[in-house]
């Protein structure tokens, strides 16, 4: 789960972060510089532009966005630092070492919001936000059908992402490597597959393009 903190900054201005999302705003929301969960920083305008379409900035306002370019990145690093859980003691080193354990982005080909987080086994979970109106909005049938790996697993709302529907999968099938009970048994990893974060990323944009197509884009 994300939550989300703020802070009020010098001169009005403030730092909100959440899910790996950092955004430092200035004073009246005209301009905010964002470091992504990606670790993307980019300029975000929300306020009134100019006659040529660009957003008219004072020499104080530059000023402070060059301050806070170091400032957010180190916020934004803080943040990552706090969203990895603390390993259990039954989970030995592994590639699961370098992963984070909550990670929330855009997809790029369908616009939808996509999440993984560390289930309860260390291994890895996926999610993808379904638009309110769409076909599966609500919707808990069983039977929907999905290529994404293990099939869906999840279907419901998801108050600490920013509210919504969700559907979702697992990496906790057969054949699927889960990190603690790895541990556990030494006899497990013979043949088992841990599924990485990169893994799961490539099933949930699977999973968006199902969702979309699934509403009725083409």
């Amino acid at each position: 789960m994300s939550e989300m903190e703020q802070f009020e900054m010098p001169h009005g201005d403030t730092v909100t972060m959440c899910g790996g999302r950092t955004t430092w705003t200035l004073a009246g929301g005209a301009v905010a510089l964002v470091n992504d969960a990606e670790g993307r920083t980019h300029l975000e305008v929300a306020g009134d532009l100019g006659d040529e379409g660009h957003a008219i900035l004072t020499l104080s306002e530059l000023s402070r966005l060059h301050d806070a370019i170091g400032a957010l990145l180190e916020a934004a690093a803080e943040v990552a630092q706090r969203q990895v859980k603390a390993k259990p003691a039954t989970v030995p080193p592994g590639p699961w070492d370098d992963e984070p354990d909550n990670l929330e982005w855009i997809d790029e080909a369908t616009g939808l919001q996509c999440m993984i987080l560390r289930g309860s086994t260390y291994h890895l979970c996926g999610y993808v936000r379904v638009p309110a109106g769409h076909p599966w909005d609500g919707l808990t049938d069983p039977y929907i059908e999905s290529g994404v790996h293990g099939g869906l697993t999840y279907k419901g709302e998801r108050n600490g992402e920013g509210g919504g529907w969700w559907v979702g999968f697992d990496a906790s099938h057969s054949g699927d490597l889960l990190p603690e009970d790895l541990g556990r048994y030494t006899f497990l990893g013979m043949s088992e597959t841990y599924r990485t974060v990169d893994y799961m990323r490539a099933e949930c944009a699977t999973l968006a393009a199902e969702v979309a197509e699934a509403g009725g884009a083409k």
